[in-house]
């Protein structure tokens, strides 16, 4: 929940003070493709993931799409993030701080994946035993 919240409020925040947040992130917006790609992962990409998480936590038919969803996006930038640094780039603070988020979302929808998983498949057990009859011994018909 918290994730979906966080994620469109940081949507409003990169539309509303996008010179404020990029120096904070360590960016220069200098042209317009970095203007560009700063709002397609800051407003973008953020944001559409906090309102799949929101789904997901308000419709329990979502839940799993979701977390796999969130977790692919999370661990694919954050993967993108490390080939950047071993090709020499030289992180700040920044990378350091989205870096562990990442890290750690990953491992959230990890643990939630694996909760969902077990749940749905206790419930798709209780239901399959419910459906099935007792099995005992047949019944015993009178001498005529």
């Amino acid at each position: 929940m918290l994730f979906g919240v966080g994620g469109i409020a940081w949507a409003f925040l990169t539309l509303y003070a996008t010179q404020f947040l990029a120096a904070r992130m360590g960016f220069r917006l200098t042209d317009d493709n970095a203007m560009i790609e700063f709002f397609g992962l800051n407003a973008g990409l953020r944001p559409a993931l906090g309102a799949l998480a929101l789904a997901g936590a308000a419709f329990g038919r979502f839940r799993i799409s979701a977390i796999v969803t969130i977790f692919v996006c999370l661990a694919g930038t954050a993967v993108g993030r490390v080939v950047g640094m071993l090709q020499g780039a030289e992180p700040g603070l920044y990378t350091y701080v989205a870096l562990g988020f990442e890290i750690a979302g990953t491992l959230l929808a990890t643990l939630a994946y694996g909760s969902e998983k077990r749940e749905t498949t206790l419930k798709a057990r209780a239901a399959d035993h419910k459906r099935k009859r007792p099995v005992g011994p047949a019944p015993q018909t009178p001498p005529s």
